[in-house]
């Protein structure tokens, strides 16, 4: 009886948002948001949804609301905002929309210093709150730094005697994409965004990639449209480029002109093309198997 009613509290949090009218009655918005926090410890039963569901919230909320409330909801330890994924979203969220009040609440803060990258808890963190973000959080972390330092830890990963993160990664973007199969939009932005992270021109991740089989199939003509785009009109400039000058400079000219990145991104397009055909090809049909071969 208790797994009823804790969805039945939830979706009824759901459709009083959906309606418009949680974000207009102060004291319904407060008791809702107490709810969820209670919902939250349930996960066993409703997993993230609570802590999204909050964060969905007051992200349509007024800044003065999200000032006012933010106390409520964001805890100020940064050992806790560090170790739990939830509190990483809500601090996002604040940083975006009240960055001044944030700053009042737990000082200047940044998570994603370099002395956390030797013990990879920037991609902990990466992975855990993947489902999380909203879009535009999304494409703003997987633009930025931390995804640089996946894409050189993954360069130097291949050297012998290197601690490799990949598998733990690899996890959490398999169930990030298993767990947003009805939202392609958010599918697509991760993928083409591990797809940018090249090195030369040569993205990180491997052509062959079992995630991939989470794909909606929505997600995945996107995607294969976008792999298409790519070879046909590649504009090195929207890829994140892992070499640093200083390693250009150590290294022959030759392995840094534009036309030996562009060679090495076709062929592992092409290959990434081909890894899909053969892994998914009972998930696809048999019209976008025919233009995924030409």
């Amino acid at each position: 009886m208790v797994r009823p009613a804790l969805f039945a509290n939830l979706f009824g949090v759901l459709a009083l948002f959906q309606s418009g009218q949680l974000v207009k009655d102060q004291e319904v918005l407060r008791k809702s948001v107490k709810l969820l926090q209670a919902l939250a410890q349930y996960q066993n039963h409703l997993q993230e949804q609570p802590w999204k569901t909050l964060v969905d919230i007051l992200s349509e909320v007024s800044e003065a609301t999200l000032q006012e409330m933010l106390p409520e909801v964001l805890s100020t330890d940064l050992d806790v905002m560090l170790s739990c994924p939830e509190q990483l979203g809500l601090f996002l969220l604040a940083q975006q929309k009240v960055p001044s009040r944030l700053k009042k609440l737990v000082g200047s803060v940044n998570l994603f210093l370099d002395e956390n990258v030797p013990s990879y808890l920037c991609f902990c963190l990466l992975g855990a709150t993947l489902p999380l973000l909203t879009k535009e959080q999304l494409q703003l972390v997987m633009r930025g730094d931390v995804i640089r330092h996946y894409g050189k830890h993954m360069c130097m990963a291949k050297l012998p005697n290197q601690f490799k993160f990949t598998p733990e990664l690899e996890e959490y973007v398999g169930t990030f994409l298993e767990g947003c199969w009805d939202d392609p939009e958010q599918q697509l932005a991760v993928l083409v965004a591990f797809s940018s992270a090249t090195n030369h021109g040569l993205p990180v991740v491997p052509t062959f990639w079992w995630v991939m089989r989470f794909l909606s199939p929505q997600a995945l003509q996107c995607y294969l449209a976008w792999l298409q785009g790519t070879f046909h009109q590649l504009d090195l400039d929207s890829l994140i480029d892992l070499s640093t000058n200083n390693t250009k400079k150590a290294q022959d000219a030759s392995l840094h002109m534009p036309e030996r990145a562009v060679f090495r991104l076709q062929k592992w397009i092409i290959l990434r093309l081909g890894s899909l055909v053969d892994s998914l090809h009972l998930e696809m049909e048999e019209a976008l198997m025919e233009e995924v071969a030409r």
